[in-house]
């Protein structure tokens, strides 16, 4: 049922934003896979090989274009967004095969400095992103690891403050500001990067209504100006609500569904999937 491109990326056009092909991952020890509350294996206990956390994923996202990868919790949706930005294998030890491909490049061989300068990574939690104890440190806290020149990060900070409409928040300690402020100013942090694709971990968790509307309406910014999204959110709703371009559907570690969001929208459809056993959310 899982839909796959099927060709690779043709040279003599421009290439997506976003290409996987054939993606697999297993983690290398349980201490490596990320489950809540798991036990850490004993030092003596035999190495277990474990199953494939993701297997087989195929999609592309062509640039400035919207995509959200839905599925329960446990899937794979944020092993594969670790694959996307880098974080596996540099991070995360384990199996990798498959080709991921950004603008038509191929993520092997780069470090993460380099794929940082392409993909931004905003977390679920802004408190586990945000560093820096004032509104500009923590927008310039990236750019002074790159070494950036000052004036350089002061232009840039400027320029992203007022490119989100900012600015009312200069001056301000992080730590005052609301959830959805501090989602604000994490996404400016990762734009002064000026990466092209921004991955968003299920922004929308515990965020409440008001902030809900003003991640949307931040998201639809970044689109505007021609940046990809990816959102991996459970909460699909909200996602919905800003029309997706593409919607990848995971579970148990595979892709049930990968195109348009207008199928999920048919009722016909959706009740196919259910038929066929697949919970969709």
């Amino acid at each position: 049922m899982a839909i796959h491109p099927n060709s690779t990326p043709d040279p003599t056009t421009t290439p997506p934003a976003v290409y996987v092909e054939k993606l697999s991952f297993r983690y290398r020890s349980l201490d490596d896979e990320p489950q809540p509350k798991r036990q850490r294996s004993a030092p003596e206990a035999e190495t277990i090989e474990l199953p494939q956390t993701i297997e087989d994923i195929s999609f592309s996202l062509p640039a400035g274009k919207l995509m959200l990868i839905a599925g329960p919790t446990g899937c794979g949706k944020s092993t594969l967004l670790k694959c996307l930005n880098g974080l596996i294998p540099h991070s995360y030890k384990g199996t990798l095969s498959g080709e991921i491909q950004l603008h038509g490049r191929s993520i092997k061989g780069q470090s993460l400095r380099d794929l940082a300068l392409q993909v931004g990574t905003m977390l679920q939690d802004p408190d586990k992103q945000i560093l820096g104890s004032t509104v500009e440190q923590e927008i310039a806290f990236g750019l002074e690891n790159l070494g950036i020149p000052r004036a350089e990060m002061h232009r840039r900070t400027s320029d992203v403050l007022k490119q989100l409409k900012l600015e009312h928040y200069l001056g301000q300690l992080t730590f005052a500001l609301s959830g959805g402020e501090r989602q604000q100013i994490a996404a400016a942090g990762i734009l002064v990067m000026q990466p092209s694709i921004f991955l968003f971990d299920e922004p929308f968790a515990n965020l409440d209504s008001r902030a809900v509307d003003e991640l949307e309406r931040l998201i639809k910014e970044l689109l505007a100006i021609g940046s990809s999204v990816i959102i991996v959110e459970h909460r699909v709703e909200e996602t919905l609500r800003l029309n997706p371009d593409k919607v990848l559907l995971m579970r148990e570690g595979r892709q049930i569904f990968f195109g348009k969001s207008n199928y999920l929208l048919n009722p016909l459809y959706a009740c196919s999937l259910i038929v066929n056993r697949w919970k969709i959310y």
